[in-house]
């Protein structure tokens, strides 16, 4: 469920889960370089252009019931995007 800050109100968006578009210290689904009970960084692709209003910073992600923030959005030239989720704790 995406859930962006300007409206409020939750929509189902299909996304596919993504490597990052940069590198990062730590590894994926750690915290820090710090292994942890559960992914607290996530990527995910979605299919920016079709969106509205589109995911930007500080809007909110939920995946099977575990709230994300977007933390960045990494637009591609082909209508896409890669967003940085960090988890909502």
């Amino acid at each position: 469920m995406f859930i962006p800050r300007s409206t409020g109100t939750s929509q189902q968006i299909m996304a596919i889960f993504s490597r990052a578009p940069i590198e990062e210290p730590g590894y994926p689904g750690t915290t820090g370089g710090v292994a942890s009970a559960g992914a607290s960084i996530v990527y995910l692709w979605v299919h920016f252009a079709a969106l509205t209003p589109q995911p930007a910073l500080g809007d909110s992600i939920t995946i099977n019931g575990t709230p994300y923030d977007v933390g960045a959005v990494y637009v591609d030239v082909k209508g896409g995007a890669t967003l940085r989720l960090g988890r909502n704790l």
